[in-house]
């Protein structure tokens, strides 16, 4: 899981690192499904997956409050072979995993 990381920076400023295990997974767009006539919206099983590892791994790293204040967020992605993989996607799933639990 996330190895629990805070520093204290002079000047309130807190530095939380989260490691999330395993290959980034991209956002999917979300899909549209028919149940009779009625069409619904879902977020794809892999995405709401990826999601909820990088919201586990935040909450293990990160015991604190909510934050409220501007949040500077670096992401840091270890990729290996020639697979390609979209890296604003990767991104906005783990940045979504990260929502309301280190940030508002």
């Amino acid at each position: 899981m996330g190895q629990p990381s805070a520093t204290e920076k002079p000047g309130k400023e807190k530095a939380i690192r989260v490691i999330v295990p395993g290959r980034p997974v991209p956002k999917e767009r979300p899909q549209v499904g028919m149940r009779g006539r009625k069409a619904y919206v879902y977020t794809p099983e892999r995405t709401k997956n990826y999601e909820q590892l990088v919201a586990l791994c935040a909450s293990a790293a990160y015991a604190g409050d909510v934050l409220a204040c501007p949040v500077a967020v670096t992401i840091d992605l270890h990729l290996y072979g020639k697979r390609r993989i979209d890296v604003d996607n990767c991104a906005k799933s783990i940045l979504d995993g990260m929502n309301g639990i280190v940030y508002a």
